[in-house]
């Protein structure tokens, strides 16, 4: 293999990763428009509301629960996992969920016919 031969390879492992890069920053930025709308709806000041206490039968509300509860009546046009994850804090006063627990619970209610995603916004399926 050449020197130039070399240099070529390394290009265009380079400008395939970039195009990813550049990728994963739209869709980081489209995560933060995102919060920023939740942002801009949530109350301002510094009452904040009693958060909802959801239990079943002495126990924490599940995150599926959760989801499908807070695209029931939070966010009946879809929300990003974002919005979720801030929803479950604000609504549910449940800020220990992680974002990487709530994703494989997502594509369960999803794989379920629960939920349905469109982008990055996950809606509730309504069978009426």
């Amino acid at each position: 293999m050449s020197t130039t031969d070399i240099l070529l390879t390394q290009k265009r492992k380079l400008t395939e990763e970039l195009a990813r890069l550049n990728a994963r920053a739209q869709t980081i930025q489209a995560e933060i428009a995102a919060l920023e709308t939740a942002l801009k709806v949530m109350p301002r000041g510094e009452s904040k509301p009693e958060p909802v206490k959801m239990v079943e039968a002495g126990r924490k509300m599940s995150v599926k629960a959760m989801v499908l509860d807070a695209l029931e009546k939070h966010y009946p046009q879809g929300a990003t996992a974002h919005d979720l994850l801030a929803c479950f804090a604000n609504a549910y006063d449940r800020d220990d969920v992680a974002r990487t627990s709530l994703s494989p619970q997502l594509t369960t209610l999803k794989n379920d016919g629960k939920i349905s995603r469109d982008g990055l916004h996950w809606h509730l399926v309504r069978h009426d």
